[in-house]
């Protein structure tokens, strides 16, 4: 049976040969023609790139022991969702779709910079990253180091 990667390769390779189709196949009008970096030139570069990575991990063989200590802690922290997904917090998944679908449609009324700022704002939040706070001594990691917060500190 293949390993979740290789399922990931199998769809990611699926999904690259179907862009790169429509990017190679994208009808390019009269003026475009010969001009040096086309619409579709990055497109058929992201296509490649992801089918030489797909195609990559489908041939890398399986490691069935792993040789590190660290590696089989991965596997096995992953192993635990896999075999429980109970275990998975769906709260920020779900908020994180959510959250997503309001950046999409926010994105042209309110413009990149303040959707997008806003979107990795809220979503850091919502994920745990610490905040960000200035002091007189420069910026500081409140949840990492809360002694060196004040003034002269």
């Amino acid at each position: 049976m293949l390993s979740i990667n290789r399922w990931i390769a199998l769809g990611m390779l699926a999904f690259s040969s179907s862009y790169g189709y429509h990017a190679f196949t994208y009808r390019i009008l009269p003026f475009e023609q010969f001009l040096a970096m086309k619409p579709n030139t990055l497109p058929i570069g992201l296509a490649l790139a992801g089918m030489i990575c797909s195609v990559a991990l489908l041939l890398i063989p399986d490691s069935k022991n792993s040789s590190s200590t660290e590696e089989r802690k991965a596997i096995g922290s992953d192993q635990k969702y896999l075999e429980s997904p109970e275990n998975y917090e769906w709260g920020k998944g779900i908020g994180l779709l959510i959250l997503a679908v309001i950046y999409a449609l926010s994105l042209r009324q309110a413009g990149f910079l303040i959707a997008t700022s806003l979107f990795l704002s809220i979503g850091g939040l919502m994920l745990g990253v610490p905040v960000l706070h200035h002091s007189w001594s420069g910026i500081s990691w409140m949840k990492c180091c809360p002694s060196s917060c004040g003034p002269g500190q």
